[in-house]
Parts: structure tokens; sequence; C-alpha cells
């Protein structure tokens, strides 16, 4: 009974040394303004994603700060992905709207040019 008693305390505290390095992981992925995901979170404490998955309070934590707007950091101000995703739907829209205005300025162009004797 001794020996499962060291199994079972010896896999506890592996445990909780993974959880830390996934949470000191997330800070310092945080704090460089590098993008938060489980994937690189995971990588970057060198645990397996199921190990994030299998912890709610894990999971939870990276997918709130996933979320968090950046701050500026030394490189320059940086910006959250949603912001960057609105920015290139707003843009695509727009040039969408650009195209669609150069060919009916290009159609007026030819209906004049064929006007002209």
């Amino acid at each position: 009974m001794n020996g499962a008693k060291h199994l079972t305390d010896a896999r506890h505290q592996d445990s909780e040394r993974r959880r830390a390095k996934v949470l000191a992981a997330l800070d310092q992925l945080s704090a460089s303004g590098a993008d938060i995901s489980v994937s690189v979170v995971s990588r970057a404490a060198g645990v397996h994603r199921s190990l994030i998955y299998r912890h709610p309070d894990l999971h939870a934590a990276i997918t709130t700060r996933a979320a968090e707007p950046q701050i500026n950091t030394a490189a320059g101000p940086s910006a959250s992905k949603q912001s960057l995703l609105v920015d290139i739907a707003n843009l695509t829209d727009r040039v969408r709207r650009q195209d669609t205005h150069i060919r009916y300025l290009e159609q007026r162009l030819g209906e004049t040019l064929r006007a002209v004797p």
C-alpha cells in the first residue's frame, strides 16, 4: 500500500509541475505579445495539448488571455487577432466596392469612346 501512495504522490507532483509550466509559458507569451492559443502554449510549455483540455481552469486561462487585447510592447503597438480579422473583412469589402466602381467607369469610358465620331 505504501508503494501505491508513493506513485499517487509522484503523479500529483508531476501534474502540478506541468500545470506550473503551462501557466509560466502563458505568462511569458502574453508578456511578449505573441499570439496565444492552446497549441502555442502547449508547445512553449513542452506539454501535450490534451493536458490543457483535461484541466478546464488551464483552458479557460488560455482562452481568456487570448481574447484580451494585446498591450503595446517595446516593438510598438500591437493589435488583437480579432481586430485584425475585422480590418481584413473591412478591407476586402472596400476592395470589392472599388473593383465594382472601376468596372462601371471602364464601361462608361468604353461607351463614351464608341459614341465619339
